[in-house]
Formats: C-alpha cells, sequence, structure tokens
C-alpha cells in the first residue's frame, strides 16, 4: 500500500468500510484521527472520497460486508493491556490476526471480524482486561495503515488482512465491559411476544416446550435481533419455561445452549431464500459433476464463482458480476473467454450486456440436472465465505504448476481418498493426466531449499490429499500474494474506470 487512494481501494476489495480522515497538521492534537465530514457513520464512503483532500488520513468503520471489529488496546495508558487480550483469544483458539501499531508507538489493534455483532457500536475493555476499548459498528471506526498521526505512521506488524478469524461476541465478553450505545432493538414480532411472554394458549400450539423457544428464536432472528438481545429477552422473561428451568440448573450450560440454538435459526434465516436454496443446489451440481476438456477446471470455478454471487444477491434470475470479480473469486487470470463457454454450454444465461457502469447480468439456466438439496457442507461454507476469503488454493495454485486441474484433484480427494483411476473418472479426465498431476502434486519442493512440500500421498492406489496451509507452500514456492496482486490491479483499473466515467459524466 503505496498511498492512502491504494489503500482505499486496497481496504474496500477486502469488504471493509473505509472513511476518510483529517489530514496530519502535527500540532499534538492528533487530529489525524478525526472523521472529516459529520455523519461518517451512515454516508457511502465512495461520496465522501470523490470530495476527500489527496493527502487524507484513512479510517476504518466497524461492521459492513464483512462484519469487521477491532480491539483497540491503549497500552501506554494501561501496560499489559495487549498481552491479557491476545492470552484470551489464544484461550478461544485464535491465534492468528493482524496487529496494528499505531502513532503512540506502544499502542496495538487487532482486527477481527465478529459472527453475532450485538446492537450498539462500541464498548470499552473491562477494567481488569486494561484500558481500551472494542469497536464493532458502524458508528465506531479506527484510524488505520498507511495514516500518519503526529509524524508517525500506523503499521501493520503481522498478520494477514486476507484471512481475519471469525470470533463471537459471546466469547469475548469476559474481557468486555458494557456496551457504550444501546440503541432500540428490533420489533418483537407479534406472534413471538406472545410465547416470550409466556402466554400459555400460544406454547401450547407446539408439541413441546422447547419447540416452543426454537419457534421463538427462529423468529428473532428473522427480525434481525442480536444474540445479546436474545439473551437479555429470555432472561427478562418467562418464554416457555425450558430455558429458564436450564439456566436454574445451570447458567453456562443453559445460555450455550441458547447461543447454538440461536446460531442455527440464523444459519435457517441465511438460507430460507429460494434462490439461496436454487444457488446451493447448483453449486452441489457444480461439484459433483465432471468438467471435461482443457478448460473445464476454470469452467467448474467460474460457474462456482458465478453462484456464491448469485446466492449474494438472493437471486439466480438476475444477479450482476464483473469479469474481474470472476476471475478474483474462481482465482483464473481472465474471466471473459470462460464466460462465454458457460454461456455457449446452456449453464448461464445471458441477460443484459454490460454499460459503462454496469457490470453483464447473467441468469441461471432452468434445464440443469440440479439435486433436490446441497450433497454437502463445503457448499454452504463457499457461499458464506465466498467474498470474504478468496479461493487461494486456485488463487495461488496456479503458479504451482497444478492449477485449477490440481485444484479439481485436490478437492476431490480431500472429499474421499480414491485412486487414480476412480479420479480419473469422477472428474472426467485422463488417467494419465490425473497421474501426471498427482506426482507433481505429491514432489512440490521449495524452489530455493529444496524442501518437499506434498499435497497429496499414496498408499499403494489410493490417493490422499493431506493437510496443507497453502499460505505457507505458495511463500515457499515464491508464489504468495498472487491473488493480492489480481486484486489490487483490478483496483486500480476500476478506480480509472470510476474516474472516467465521473469526468464524462461531468461533462
Amino acid at each position: 500500500m503505496q498511498s492512502i487512494l491504494q489503500a482505499r481501494d486496497f481496504y474496500a476489495e477486502l469488504g471493509f468500510d473505509t472513511i476518510p480522515l483529517r489530514p496530519d497538521d502535527n500540532t499534538g492534537n492528533e487530529n489525524g484521527k478525526k472523521p472529516i465530514f459529520t455523519g461518517w457513520h451512515k454516508k457511502e464512503p465512495r461520496r465522501m472520497w470523490n470530495v476527500a483532500p489527496q493527502n487524507a488520513n484513512i479510517g476504518l468503520r466497524g461492521g459492513g460486508e464483512i462484519d469487521a471489529a477491532f480491539l483497540d488496546c491503549d497500552e501506554d495508558k494501561k501496560p499489559g493491556t495487549f498481552g491479557n487480550v491476545t492470552a484470551h483469544l489464544h484461550s478461544l483458539g485464535v491465534t492468528e490476526y493482524p496487529v496494528i501499531k499505531t502513532a503512540s508507538g506502544v499502542g496495538r489493534q487487532i482486527y477481527i471480524t465478529l459472527t453475532d455483532a450485538p446492537n450498539g457500536n462500541a464498548c470499552d475493555l473491562a477494567s481488569k482486561t486494561g484500558a481500551g476499548e472494542f469497536r464493532f459498528g458502524a458508528g465506531a471506526y479506527v484510524c488505520a495503515p498507511p495514516s500518519v498521526v503526529e509524524g508517525v505512521n500506523y503499521e501493520i506488524l503481522k498478520g494477514d488482512l486476507f484471512h481475519l478469524p471469525r470470533v463471537s461476541f459471546m466469547d469475548l465478553r469476559p474481557i468486555l465491559g458494557e456496551l457504550k450505545d444501546k440503541p432500540h432493538p428490533p420489533k418483537i414480532p407479534r406472534n413471538a411476544f406472545a410465547v416470550l411472554n409466556g402466554d400459555a394458549k400460544a406454547i401450547a400450539k407446539f408439541k413441546s416446550r422447547s419447540e416452543a423457544e426454537q419457534s421463538l428464536l427462529l423468529s428473532l432472528a428473522n427480525a434481525r435481533f442480536s444474540f445479546a438481545d436474545v439473551l437479555r429477552l429470555f432472561n427478562q422473561n418467562p418464554c416457555a419455561g425450558r430455558y429458564a428451568e436450564m439456566r436454574t440448573a445451570n447458567p453456562k450450560t443453559a445460555e450455550g445452549w441458547l447461543y447454538h440454538s440461536f446460531m442455527e435459526a440464523q444459519g435457517l434465516v441465511d438460507r430460507d431464500s429460494k434462490a439461496r436454496e436454487t444457488a446451493l443446489r447448483a453449486i452441489a451440481w457444480a461439484k459433483s459433476c465432471a468438467w471435461t476438456g482443457k478448460g473445464g477446471a476454470s469452467e467448474q470455478a467460474v460457474f462456482l464463482a458465478h453462484m456464491a454471487i448469485a446466492y449474494k444477491a438472493g437471486t439466480v434470475t438476475g444477479w450482476a458480476a464483473s469479469k474481474r470479480t470472476l476471475a478474483e473469486l474462481a482465482g483464473v487470470s481472465e474471466a471473459s473467454k470462460i464466460n462465454k463457454r458457460l454461456l455457449l454450454s446452456g449453464y448461464l444465461n445471458l441477460e443484459r450486456r454490460s454499460t459503462v457502469d454496469c457490470a453483464n447480468i447473467y441468469s441461471l439456466s432452468t434445464t440443469l440436472p440440479l439435486p433436490k438439496t446441497p450433497t454437502c457442507e463445503e457448499v454452504v461454507t463457499l457461499c458464506k465465505d465466498a467474498f470474504r476469503n478468496s479461493n487461494r488454493l486456485a488463487a495461488d495454485g496456479k503458479r504451482l504448476a497444478f492449477g485449477q486441474i490440481g485444484r479439481q484433484l485436490w478437492e476431490a480427494l480431500n472429499a474421499k481418498p480414491m485412486s487414480a483411476e476412480d479420479l480419473a473418472q469422477f472428474t472426467g479426465r485422463d488417467k494419465r493426466t490425473v497421474n501426471k498431476y498427482l506426482e507433481r502434486m505429491r514432489r512440490l519442493a521449495n524452489q530455493m531449499t529444496g524442501e518437499v512440500l506434498p499435497l497429496v500421498d499414496c498408499d499403494g492406489d489410493i490417493w490422499r490429499a493431506l493437510a496443507v496451509d497453502f499460505d505457507a507452500v505458495a511463500k515457499a514456492v515464491g508464489t504468495h500474494g498472487k491473488g493480492s496482486e489480481q486484486r489490487l490491479k483490478h483496483a486500480e483499473e476500476r478506480r480509472r474506470h470510476a474516474n472516467k466515467l465521473m469526468t464524462g459524466k461531468s461533462q
């Protein structure tokens, strides 16, 4: 990130909401950490940046597309805060995360994403934890690299911004204080209100008290309540009585049951759209059938990228997909020709060609033999995480001499071990091609040290995928960051296109 504008585009590509902060004036008042515009918490970032000065600093808002959150540790006010926070994260099994050095030189920030953000924007760290804040809502922000405050740069000390850990707010509660602002929660649905208040007639409609409370949780999830609000409601109201009994016996067990039940309810809400269900079925179909031919693996990857976008958009009859976004998600260098092949094959339809300010609009073919339900949990994971984490195996794998075909083979073996013959039949590829790629993947080595970094192994005739840190492999063979280079290149191309578009409109 060589400039603020490059940083802005870089953060936006990762899913962060950015805001322009005042330029550093080195007056001792830390003005470089303050927003330029009033109402920054609800304004669209692009509009603010269009009129921001070139030397503005940059801030990251909480929430946004990736549910970004920031643990801000004021080491200068209370030494040991950062150590207490990281110790708690490590106790949760979270050991990899970006760490940012602030302008004070000793302050630290940790970037994460939340699985269950509460209503509100921020809260102080608990006094026993130390000094600082936890910022997670759109009304809270942090000053971010490469901003300069009082002549000192914010810097990334360690960690990968492409892979932010997902953490539950409930798991962070032991190190947090009370919420600073508690806006009004969403309105409770009428039918749910009766169960919440312990209405006997409403509860009698269900087979059991547990079922009544599960229905209540689903209603609250549909109404977009956070878990923090749900916990408060269940603790303050009788409901159907099942949770109350569990809480009397063991509060910790009861809270755990409520949390997992609410997470399941949220999962159902996320998947309740018929269009999204169709997108999931299309992904399941794409993963279960053979994509033959020289470009078959790339076609599969781009088709999966299309379906991830369709899932996110909640439609299979009219989603917009740019060639750059598709290339990034699929891990291919260029997607235009592959798109044409998908259209010619009848897998997709082109509903509207791109214009100067809108990408191509696609729809899913209605003739595909889609399964009734998704075949594996990986399908759901791909859809939910597609825009947070591009397929690093595909993005860096093509530089490792095994490409999209290698990705296809590794994913098949990761699902279950099989022989080269079975693998050839499953993928629709020639057995000689399969054997050639398997040998490459088994003998992959560090180009500098000669260290062998196998991706697969075999026991007799049966091949299996190995547990691999693909980032580590990419670093060892000198290809790490190719995906991010592609995203930065595309971000610059988008910026130039947007500038030309704005110039054309102004004329």
